[in-house]
């Protein structure tokens, strides 16, 4: 489930935009709603969020028009049209507005999570895809040991904190296989170079997950290991 996703919930019935925002955030998103589209304007200004849920009998300026606008100014955002509308022409006009998906009330509260993670998992891949690799830069806070990213944030464990770090200051990013042993406390004869290679994976691997591709952090043979991309330590 992608979680790191912000949401906005745009009903005009009250009962259902708390009932939805509220199962939204039960399932560990971060949802916030508003009652019309004007508001959109004038008390979300500034703001951009990842998933809009859009309601089209709003008063005001209508579902459709609002649909229309996000899309026009945020192409990668999801757009979930959730209405009482059922005919065909209204479902059609909501998809050449821009919509991703539309859903007619009313809906079991799973499956708008079930299409929220699929077009947060979308919009995840999609934000990984643009990144320039080479300019990658990840930001480490020592204190809570999370490695922050473009599209999310990974807590590390104390070892690989430790290898992060060593590697990010060491000589052109490279450090020998001994050299990461010893950091993490083990001893360097009896230790199995299998074992920090799981180390090094599941470290690749939650360094992929915040935008980077497996060539982040590259198995050096007879050497050791090089980090390829830069991280900021704070």
């Amino acid at each position: 489930m992608v979680t790191e996703l912000n949401i906005l919930v745009i009903e005009d019935h009250d009962l259902l935009r708390e009932v939805t925002v509220d199962a939204l955030c039960h399932n560990g998103y971060k949802a916030e709603s508003i009652d019309c589209a004007e508001s959109l304007d004038d008390e979300m200004a500034g703001k951009a969020f990842d998933i809009y849920i859009i309601d089209l009998n709003l008063p005001g300026e209508d579902g459709l028009s609002l649909v229309q606008r996000i899309r026009d100014s945020q192409p990668l955002a999801g757009i979930v049209i959730l209405t009482a509308r059922m005919r065909m022409s209204d479902k059609l006009l909501g998809y050449n507005s821009g919509a991703d998906i539309y859903l007619t009330k009313p809906i079991d509260q799973s499956e708008l999570i079930a299409v929220v993670d699929a077009l947060g998992q979308r919009i995840v891949k999609t934000k990984r895809a643009m990144l320039p690799k080479s300019d990658l830069i990840l930001e480490l806070n020592l204190n809570t040991r999370i490695l922050n990213g473009l599209v999310g944030k990974e807590l590390l464990s104390n070892s690989e904190v430790t290898m992060l770090v060593a590697l990010g200051k060491a000589s052109s990013n490279r450090l020998e296989t001994w050299q990461l042993i010893e950091l993490i406390g083990e001893n360097v004869e009896t230790y199995p170079k299998s074992s920090l290679e799981v180390r090094i994976t599941r470290l690749r691997y939650k360094i992929m997950k915040l935008g980077a591709d497996k060539s982040c952090l590259l198995s050096l043979r007879d050497f050791g290991y090089y980090l390829t991309i830069q991280i900021r330590i704070n």
